[in-house]
C-alpha cells in the first residue's frame, strides 16, 4: 500500500530513474558486445547468450537502483513497476525494429520480455536488503 501522495511520488521519479538507467546499461552493454562479437570470427554462437545477459542484467540494475534512490523503501512496488516500464519501452523499441524490418514476433518473445520484470523485482529486493557502506574515519 502507497500511505501518501509524497510516497507516491517518490516511487515515480525512483521508477524513472530506474528505467532510464536501465535503458542506458542495456544500451552500453549491447554496444560493448557488439565490438566483442564483431572481433570474432563466428559471432554467431555468442549473439544471443549476451543479448540475454545485457537485458536482465539491465533489468535488475534498474531495479536495483530504483529501490537506492528511493532509500530502501516500497521494494517490491519500485522493482515491480521498474520491471514494467522497462519491459514496455522494450516491447516498443523491438516492435519498432520488427516494423522496420517485417520480422514476426514469435509467442517465446513475449515470455522473455515478461522475464525482465522477475529480474528487476529480484533487483530492487537485493538492492532494498543490502546496507550502505560505512565510511571508514580516517586517522
Amino acid at each position: 500500500k502507497i500511505k501518501n501522495k509524497a510516497s507516491a511520488n517518490g516511487i515515480i521519479s525512483s521508477v524513472s530513474f530506474g528505467a532510464i538507467i536501465s535503458a542506458a546499461l542495456l544500451f552500453s552493454l549491447l554496444l560493448i558486445f557488439s565490438a566483442l562479437a564483431l572481433a570474432l570470427e563466428r559471432p554467431h554462437v555468442i549473439l544471443k547468450p549476451l543479448a540475454f545477459f545485457s537485458i536482465y542484467t539491465s533489468a535488475f540494475f534498474g531495479g536495483f537502483l530504483s529501490v537506492k534512490k528511493n532509500k530502501g523503501r516500497d521494494s517490491l512496488l519500485c522493482g515491480l513497476f521498474c520491471g514494467i516500464v522497462t519491459a514496455i519501452l522494450l516491447s516498443l523499441l523491438f516492435g519498432i525494429i520488427a516494423l522496420a524490418s517485417d520480422a514476426e514476433t514469435t509467442p517465446i518473445s513475449w515470455l522473455y520480455r515478461a522475464l525482465i520484470i522477475p529480474a528487476s523485482i529480484l533487483g530492487a529486493l537485493i538492492g532494498a536488503k543490502s546496507k550502505p557502506k560505512k565510511k571508514r574515519r580516517r586517522s
